[in-house]
């Protein structure tokens, strides 16, 4: 026979009282227009089933004023009274009602709390049909389809108060001694029960925790209910798991089914085992296991206890289900399988050590210290450390080398500490295996550097072969790609700018700043190639140019390209400006996997960390400028040139340089026209590029924008980036975005008028929304 009980961490109410304030005094129902960002947002999902227009309540007598004789008459018409629903969305509507039918339930949760006789049978039916009227509703949507409990706040219920009542009641009314199981059986049945489960998904934390309380008070009290209660939580975890991977209540319900195991008669059923195997192990590969984690541990390791023969199903279905990528669930199962080890018996331990601790290796040798450091504190756990040393000869050499090679390249000291401190608990469990095992690993170690020797010489043999072989298709290759590369350009680029250099450069680029994940990158380069785009625009800042490189050595024999066919160009990031410039260089050149960059540019006129008043700056712009030179010199930088430069930059530069930059790169937009700096850039034969050609995002909503792409018949941004080609500068829109991208690369098939182009340019007002170089000496 089953037997419940709460766990000891559980309350065994929501409340500790019953009396809410008055609605008159407490404003409940803040309107939705007074809301603000992260604040507790409220909703009603009873806001098309009130009915106080249609019945007008009238205060009824007390309860504890009524003659015995008409008391059960009474609590049942204020039972009917409490039928009626209210708009709470209209925080100053049916106000009086409101308060009428709080106050009702005030008298309803006292009166079933503390009086006897009270329940009799025909308010079973009319207590019930009350609940049911109040509780029971369709849950609205989410509004933020995308909600983090752990960061979000959730979305309340504006009917609460009278809500909060009705739970309470119900609660009161269940854990009353004059509660007849036998009569309210009638009422309480399973599509009671149904309903009541999917209550379980509202956003308010509050209705749960009464839900859950209630709930486990109807598993104890209706026995006949218990088996439905638990297969239609078995379907709810079904459905989470499998299908739509949310539901508000997982958390709750799994710290009812921790008590309802508590309870399992042995040896356990069948159904028992398979719930366990195929609904509590595969919870653990949801995305929100954060969120109810501990309820689902402790249910696992009360089957444990329970019955010590599911020891293996359990730590195998772990092992099945072991995370991969995702390091904060890696430690969550570590400390899961800790505390399964804590109550685990010996027997079962042999049974499952070797898996188990060569998933602890793999932990141990994991970069991420949070996950090393978790796995390495089982050796900090006595009774873990009682089981590793009865079966030390086992799990020695399963653990040995990873433990010896993290010892000597793990980045935190701290993971090298512990890893000593286990490697000496080893040693004195066991000395002479431990020797053994140091000398068969260095033995192993020799042997892999010689067959890495070997596998070095030979790809080099191979990449010199390779290199002859190229070699000597490389001039019919370059002929016949230059036959060939008009038909395989696109309409955006064969519109080009000339440079000071002599070199062609793509009047239309990808701008690529805040594309970080090589995943994105590769998406993003794939459908720039394949709208026509050939010239990419990264930088050190920008953390991506290792995925650029990767993606262009990947994509380009994809359509026919190769490496001459692209232009590239990176920067020279604020923090290596002066005297680690070349440095910093030859890393992007690294990093993108080139042999020479096509355009290099010093990014900022500043100094990371240096003031912008600060009188060095200067010459660190000079020293990292000749170092370009320098590079420039070397064939390694085709062409060099320098964005963010204020005119007065540019002049101090003109003056020192020995070879003229290039290009500069700024910010420029219609609201920010930089006359003098192209005024300065002409003199001195500079090409002026433009970055932030949209205002990042902002100019596309403007009146004037709109009206001239409504006129052109093209989009805001085509028409903003159209305005800058048309003068000649060359812009970076960035996008990750495949329509976005193609649909950037068609502004070489439209003009706009000259009227038009007028009316943009007037709304030059020197607005920044980016860098603002002006301050930089």
């Amino acid at each position: 026979m089953e037997t419940t009980k709460l766990p000891p961490s559980s309350p065994s109410s929501p409340t500790t009282g019953f009396l809410v304030p008055s609605a008159e005094k407490v404003d409940g129902f803040p309107r939705r227009s007074m809301r603000r960002a992260r604040q507790r947002r409220s909703h009603s999902s009873s806001q098309f089933r009130y009915q106080s227009s249609q019945v007008e309540l009238t205060p009824l007598p007390l309860l504890k004023d009524a003659p015995v004789a008409e008391l059960h008459d009474l609590f049942c018409k204020k039972l009917q009274q409490c039928c009626v629903m209210f708009d709470f969305l209209d925080c100053v509507a049916d106000l009086k009602g409101k308060e009428i039918k709080r106050a009702a339930l005030n008298e309803l949760v006292e009166s079933v709390a503390t009086s006897r006789g009270v329940l009799i049978e025909p308010l079973y039916p009319e207590a019930i049909k009350m609940i049911s009227v109040n509780i029971f509703r369709t849950l609205p949507p989410s509004e933020n389809p995308e909600f983090d409990p752990e960061e979000d706040e959730p979305t309340l219920e504006a009917s609460w108060p009278h809500l909060q009542l009705v739970y309470e009641f119900f609660l009161r009314f269940l854990e009353s001694l004059d509660f007849q199981p036998s009569m309210a059986k009638r009422y309480v049945d399973q599509k009671f029960v149904l309903q009541l489960l999917e209550l379980f998904d509202s956003e308010d934390p509050r209705e749960r925790e009464y839900l859950k309380t209630i709930l486990h008070r109807v598993y104890g009290k209706l026995l006949g209910l218990r088996a439905y209660i638990r297969k239609q939580i078995n379907n709810i975890f079904l459905r989470f798991i499998y299908e739509t991977e949310h539901f508000n209540g997982v958390a709750e319900l799994l710290e009812i089914l921790g008590s309802i195991i508590n309870g399992f008669a042995l040896p356990l059923k069948s159904e028992h085992k398979q719930f366990l195997v195929r609904v509590l192990i595969p919870l653990h590969t949801a995305r929100s296991l954060s969120i109810f984690h501990a309820q689902l541990a402790y249910c696992v390791v009360q089957f444990m206890e329970k019955d010590a023969t599911v020891t293996e199903y359990i730590i195998r279905g772990l092992l099945k289900y072991w995370p991969k990528t995702c390091t904060q669930k890696e430690v969550m199962f570590l400390g899961e399988i800790e505390e399964i080890l804590d109550v685990i018996e010996p027997s079962q331990f042999i049974r499952i050590q070797e898996p188990l601790f060569k998933q602890i290796a793999a932990c141990i040798s994991s970069p991420h210290f949070q996950v090393a450091e978790r796995a390495l504190y089982f050796w900090n756990n006595e009774y873990i450390l009682s089981l590793i040393e009865e079966n030390c000869r086992v799990i020695l050499p399963l653990v040995f080398a990873t433990l010896y090679r993290v010892s000597k390249e793990h980045w935190n000291q701290t993971i090298v500490s512990l890893i000593y401190n286990v490697l000496k608990t080893f040693m004195e469990m066991n000395s002479k295996l431990f020797d053994d095992l140091t000398a068969s690993y260095k033995v192993e170690k020799q042997k892999e550097l010689k067959r890495e020797r070997e596998r070095t010489e030979l790809w080099r043999g191979l990449e010199e072969h390779q290199e002859r072989r190229m070699q000597m298709l490389t001039d019919a290759a370059r002929n016949q790609r230059n036959l060939q590369e008009r038909d395989k350009m696109s309409s955006s680029t064969c519109h080009t700018v000339l440079l000071n250099t002599g070199v062609h450069m793509p009047l239309l680029g990808l701008g690529t700043d805040k594309l970080v994940s090589p995943d994105i990158v590769h998406q993003a380069v794939d459908a720039a190639l394949a709208a026509g785009y050939r010239a990419f625009d990264s930088a050190t800042v920008y953390q991506n140019e290792s995925a650029l490189g990767q993606a262009l050595k990947k994509l380009l024999p994809k359509y026919g390209l190769t490496r001459e066919d692209v232009f590239i160009t990176s920067k020279l990031g604020p923090k290596d400006q002066g005297e680690r410039a070349k440095e910093a260089a030859l890393r992007s050149l690294a990093q993108l996997d080139l042999s020479y960059i096509d355009l290099y540019l010093i990014h900022w006129p500043g100094t990371q960390n240096r003031s912008v008043s600060d009188q060095r700056n200067s010459g660190n712009r000079a020293q990292s400028w000749a170092t370009l030179e320098e590079l420039h010199a070397q064939g390694t930088l085709k062409a060099i040139g320098v964005s963010n430069y204020t005119p007065a930059h540019m002049r101090e530069l003109m003056q020192s340089c020995k070879v003229p930059p290039a290009l500069l790169q700024v910010e420029f937009h219609p609201q920010l026209c930089q006359d003098e700096l192209r005024s300065v850039c002409k003199e001195y034969g500079v090409c002026f590029q433009a970055y932030s050609s949209l205002g990042r995002g902002e100019l596309l909503h403007g009146p004037v924008v709109l009206e001239v792409a409504k006129n052109c018949g093209r989009s805001p941004a085509q028409v903003l980036l159209r305005w800058a080609v048309q003068q000649g500068v060359p812009v970076l829109p960035k996008s990750s975005n495949p329509d976005r991208i193609r649909e950037n690369a068609e502004i070489f098939d439209f003009s706009i008028s000259d009227s038009d182009m007028d009316r943009l340019s007037a709304l030059e007002c020197s607005h920044r929304y980016c860098w603002d170089p002006s301050q930089v000496v």
